[in-house]
């Protein structure tokens, strides 16, 4: 059973009983992507250039990786969490100072951009992992099942995280336990962090998967409700594109994606063109030529099937 399904049939489906995402994104091989075959140690928002979030609601899941690819250590069997999700809820703001919700009895927490840039969106990320290790050494981490930790966070116009002054994304961290540190919950981030970059790129699309009709059936048997639909992202010609064009390689992951940006268009209202509905995927990357002296722009849309989501 996939996990968003998991946690909407125990004590998780509170969370969602208001709003449930309406997007849901298995970015499993993101996140081997991230573990198993980047060798980087250390992961900070510098390395994920575009965080505008891509849809209002959504719900990101990524079962483990098999190993760690480390560049210090080499392979590390993996030791860590089973599977994570993350619930994303996003505002237009456009603002230069947010007041996020603090403890019951807290006044709200001042939130600004430390070059006091203005502030696009508005991001509440709800973090659910299945740890068994920390359950078992500290059950205090988790309530309402998996639910570990809430992050809240600005987004500016050009995608980029608001920051404090170090330099580092601002997060404003809430947890139900200490033993839990709060850098620790970003680093929870990190693979939904690089997918959601993934979804800014060229080269990348989302293919919707459907639950078999007989094991749906069976689900809605014995949960009374039905196994949801679920996208994928799909990375492989990305990941030749970081290599030969964003020279991953040379010039590390964090301008490789800068490289090689796009963004969606969301045409489910009006329609592209008037007649296709969804959401497409638009292409908007910069090629240049030295020797003949001039810079293309490439606007490209994909066909209606492959772009997006009905």
């Amino acid at each position: 059973m996939r996990y968003f399904d998991y946690l909407m049939c125990g004590e998780g489906a509170k969370v969602f009983e208001h709003q449930r995402p309406m997007t849901i994104l298995k970015i499993d091989n993101v996140t081997r992507y991230m573990f198993e075959e980047t060798t980087q140690e250390i992961w900070n928002t510098k390395d994920f250039p575009n965080m505008a979030p891509p849809f209002e609601f959504y719900f990101m899941e990524t079962e483990h990786p098999r190993f760690i690819n480390s560049e210090i250590h080499g392979r590390i069997n993996w030791d860590g969490w089973n599977r994570m999700g993350v619930a994303f809820e996003a505002k237009a703001v456009d603002a230069y100072a947010l007041d996020f919700p603090a403890g019951e009895k807290d006044p709200p927490l001042r939130y600004k951009d430390h070059f006091g840039r203005k502030i696009k969106w508005a991001v509440s990320a709800l973090i659910f992992v299945d740890y068994p290790a920390l359950k078992k050494h500290d059950p205090g981490v988790f309530i309402l099942g998996d639910w570990c930790a809430r992050l809240q966070y600005g987004v500016l116009e050009d995608g980029q995280m608001a920051v404090s002054e170090s330099g580092n994304g601002l997060y404003v961290t809430s947890r139900w336990s200490e033993t839990l540190p709060a850098e620790g919950v970003t680093q929870f981030m990190h693979p939904f962090s690089l997918a959601t970059s993934f979804l800014h790129c060229k080269n990348v699309s989302l293919i919707e998967n459907v639950p078999p009709e007989k094991i749906n059936r069976y689900h809605h048997t014995e949960h009374e409700r039905d196994l949801v639909r679920f996208h994928t992202l799909q990375i492989e010609p990305l990941r030749k594109v970081l290599r030969h064009e964003g020279g991953v390689h040379q010039h590390g992951l964090a301008k490789a994606l800068h490289i090689c940006r796009g963004h969606f268009k969301d045409f489910r209202e009006n329609g592209l063109f008037g007649k296709y509905q969804g959401i497409f995927w638009w292409e908007n990357y910069i090629r240049g030529s030295k020797e003949r002296g001039i810079v293309i722009k490439d606007y490209q849309i994909n066909a209606p099937k492959e772009a997006g989501l009905n």
